[in-house]
């Protein structure tokens, strides 16, 4: 990544600001965002799914065979190593569909916009996805 020309707004009173500037001048950080955008939606829609449920993650391990510190990784933000076979049985356990889609790329502008708006929605299209059984 090059070194930005000129001063960019402090991050620590405005990330977006901060992250839009980045983004902008680097389309690489956008393609950095999206990724792990789609880790942040994993990790939380299944924390959200078991806490529905009433679930530890204890409880929800020993439904699909796992341990506690397997799904505490799931839950993770930060984690990438998600496979459809996991993801599969976390679904069935939970009693829903999982779903896989592959979307357009965004534009630059859609990018910023998600990143404004990750803690208010899950950030993922308003299309129907392909369903995986």
């Amino acid at each position: 990544m090059k070194a930005l020309d000129e001063p960019v707004v402090d991050a620590s009173t405005d990330f977006g600001a901060f992250l839009q500037n980045l983004i902008s001048k680097e389309p690489d950080v956008a393609e950095m965002v999206a990724e792990e955008e789609t880790h942040l939606c994993i990790a939380e829609e299944i924390y959200r799914l078991r806490k529905e449920q009433g679930l530890t993650q204890t409880q929800l391990a020993k439904k699909i065979g796992t341990t506690q510190s397997v799904i505490a990784r799931m839950e993770d933000a930060d984690y990438d190593g998600h496979s459809l076979k996991m993801l599969q049985k976390i679904a069935r356990a939970l009693d829903v569909r999982f779903c896989v889609g592959f979307y357009a790329k965004r534009v630059e502008s859609e990018a910023v916009f998600m990143t404004q708006n990750l803690n208010e929605t899950s950030g993922w299209p308003d299309v129907v996805p392909t369903t995986v059984d």
